[in-house]
């Protein structure tokens, strides 16, 4: 939070600066054109100057800005990285053993849809499957190409 507030403090100062420096430039300029000394293209051209020449400086506020927020951002990551591990390993844990299964279908079925709206006939039916085994199905679809559906 101190790290937001003081952002957006160096970000409204340095846009208070560049909008006091054109008021006042207005302001001297005013009496300057009242006086003949100055003419109105001649002050137009100040303002213009002046707030390019103070862009950098809204610039280099950013810049201290971002600097400050990826050093904050490095002290929260250095801070974590110090932290102990999750799993000491001087500690025993308790071991998850693996898990192996068969994995068994039944009366399962399968066809693929039809265009005329008849039930086409279903085929592989009664599917076991064993642990470790890969499965795929391949048939014909349209001109005789083959799909691997599985």
């Amino acid at each position: 939070m101190q790290s937001k507030r003081l952002s957006a403090l160096a970000m409204n100062f340095v846009s208070w600066i560049t909008q006091f420096e054109t008021v006042m430039i207005v302001v001297f300029g005013v009496y300057l054109i009242a006086d003949g000394k100055l003419t109105q293209g001649a002050l137009i051209s100040s303002v213009i100057l002046a707030s390019r020449a103070l862009a950098p400086l809204a610039q280099v506020a950013g810049l201290v800005v971002r600097f400050q927020q990826a050093k904050a951002a490095l002290d929260s990551l250095s801070a974590l990285m110090k932290k102990p591990v999750e799993h000491d390993p001087e500690v025993e844990y308790l071991n998850n053993p693996s898990v192996s299964g068969a994995i068994e279908l039944k009366r399962v079925g399968f066809h693929y849809p039809s265009t005329n709206g008849m039930k086409p006939p279903a085929f592989l039916k009664d599917i076991n499957i064993k642990a470790g085994e890969r499965v795929a199905i391949l048939g014909r679809v349209g001109s005789g190409s083959r799909r691997c559906c599985g």
